[in-house]
C-alpha cells in the first residue's frame, strides 16, 4: 500500500477524478501505517475537487471505524476536502452529513479524535 501510495503521490494528476483512485485513497485512510494514512489525507484533496461528493462520502464512512488513527485521518482530511465558509457545498444535504458526523465524534473515548471534532 505504501509503495502505491507513493506512486500516486509523484504523479498525482493521472488519478484525478478516477473512481477507483478515490475509493484507494479511501481506504488507505484505514490502513494500519501512519505514514499510508497521512499520504492518503494529502492525496485525497488532489483526486477531486473540493467538496467532490465521492471524496466527502468515503471518508464520512471512515469517521465512525473502530480505529481511533483511522478516525482521525478521516477527520482531519474532512477538514481538507470540505468547502470553507461561503463555499457553495455549504448547506447541502451532504454537508448536514459532514457536521453531523462531526459533532458525533464529540463524545468520542478517545482524546485525538475528540480533540479534532472540537
Amino acid at each position: 500500500m505504501r509503495k502505491m501510495m507513493d506512486q500516486w503521490m509523484k504523479d498525482l494528476g493521472k488519478y484525478r477524478e478516477d473512481g477507483e483512485a478515490i475509493d484507494a485513497v479511501a481506504k488507505a485512510l484505514g490502513d494500519e501505517d501512519v505514514a499510508v494514512q497521512l499520504a492518503a489525507q494529502g492525496a485525497m484533496s488532489k483526486v477531486a475537487d473540493i467538496g467532490d461528493e465521492r471524496t466527502v462520502r468515503v471518508t464520512l464512512e471512515r469517521v465512525s471505524s473502530t480505529c481511533e488513527w483511522t478516525r482521525i485521518a478521516a477527520l482531519s482530511t474532512l477538514a481538507d476536502i470540505t468547502g470553507k465558509f461561503g463555499d457553495a457545498t455549504r448547506g447541502t444535504a451532504l454537508d448536514f452529513k459532514v457536521d453531523t458526523a462531526v459533532r458525533g465524534r464529540l463524545e468520542d473515548s478517545d482524546w485525538g479524535v475528540w480533540r479534532l471534532s472540537h
